[in-house]
């Protein structure tokens, strides 16, 4: 029986063959170039002048974006099922029903 472990990969019960210690060791170069790869990514953003606390301000203001703009189309739906508008689903013709609901 074959167990499926997200980053182990598939676990047999069968000895690992010298096969898959060559597998294993590419896999570790690779590892080991990608972690290069992005500390340099990251000395190069920091020469820049961006900084780790600015990305989570960031992230934290696009959370609450997201939030807002959810709220917002949750509200926009109710009121189309209160004027019976065809559908909740208001994406497609947004600019129309602001428009009415700017008349109204």
């Amino acid at each position: 029986m074959d167990i499926k472990y997200p980053i182990l990969g598939t676990v047999t019960g069968e000895e690992p063959s010298k096969g898959d210690d060559e597998v294993v060791e590419v896999d570790i170069d690779s590892l080991r170039q990608e972690s290069s790869r992005l500390a340099q990514e990251i000395d190069a953003l920091k020469t820049e002048g961006l900084e780790e606390a600015e990305l989570q301000i960031h992230m934290r203001k696009m959370h609450e974006y997201n939030e807002l703009k959810d709220m917002g189309q949750m509200l926009l739906g109710k009121i189309g099922k209160i004027f019976y508008w065809p559908g909740s689903n208001l994406s497609g013709n947004l600019t129309h029903y602001i428009t009415i609901l700017l008349i109204i």
